[in-house]
């Protein structure tokens, strides 16, 4: 179909390359916020074994709760880890883009939101970490927990 007045032009390669990278950047902004949104359901989800395990000790064993625990924190650290690498490829796209079109003014007036640096990484695993270390320590040792 030939293109008429009506019909708007298709975009140019500037315009492609702003978009891509303005999308990287909202891809590893979205994978920091997921990140913390999984921190604080692990967190979540680990306060409530605790009071769960106060009711049902007598009659499951502390050891799935210690189970419950250890998967979590798993399940935990294997998506911050996806999170993590999903970022770091958006974070490598969008500075491909920029050296590609380092003079380009356009892309002159967006700025970076950060990086996703393994420290960022770090804490997290570490929050979840010490999260399950507590719950553990909790069930262990408060009163009216026993093996």
């Amino acid at each position: 179909m030939p293109f008429s007045e009506d019909t708007p032009s298709p975009p140019d390669a500037d315009t492609w390359l702003l978009t891509l990278y303005e999308l990287s950047h909202s891809d590893v902004r979205w994978a920091k916020e997921q990140g913390w949104r999984a921190v604080n359901w692990a967190f979540l989800l680990f306060g409530a074994l605790v009071p769960l395990a106060k009711i049902l000790l007598p009659q499951v064993h502390l050891m799935a709760f210690a189970t419950l625990v250890f998967m979590l924190a798993v399940l935990a650290i294997g998506y911050l880890t996806e999170l993590h690498l999903f970022a770091a490829e958006s974070r490598r796209r969008y500075v491909e883009i920029q050296r590609r079109v380092m003079m380009d003014s356009k892309l002159s007036g967006v700025q970076s939101s950060g990086s996703l640096y393994l420290g960022h990484l770090a804490v997290q695993l570490v929050a979840v970490d010490v999260g399950a270390v507590a719950v553990l320590l909790a069930l262990l040792y408060l009163p009216g927990f026993s093996c």
